[in-house]
């Protein structure tokens, strides 16, 4: 009986947090890699793919277009973004100081 309880409540609070909090599944800060850079209307753009903790890309992510910022980036660079509350619109912290993989 117990584990059908223990069940029952995971079950439930899995549903919770799914519906009502789902951005507390992701980590509120990302690693991304600058894919693309593009200027508009004089302004900044990239194309960022968002990186796992071991810097490999993250298939759970679709890569994220037209990010705009006012850091000098380069192809190639990892860079600290913050996705808040959970939204979609991805805003660049900075570089990420620690380029090892």
């Amino acid at each position: 009986m117990a584990d059908f309880l223990n069940e029952f409540v995971k079950t439930v609070m899995d549903e919770i947090i799914q519906t009502d909090y789902p951005h507390i599944r992701h980590p509120a800060l990302l690693y991304a890699q600058v894919k693309e850079i593009m200027s508009q209307g004089g302004q900044s753009c990239v194309t960022l793919q968002v990186l796992t903790e071991m810097k490999e890309p993250d298939d759970r992510f679709p890569l994220l277009p037209c990010v705009r910022t006012g850091f000098d980036l380069q192809a190639g660079e990892t860079v600290i973004i913050g996705l808040l509350y959970g939204g979609c619109v991805p805003y660049i912290f900075g570089r990420c100081l620690d380029d090892s993989k």
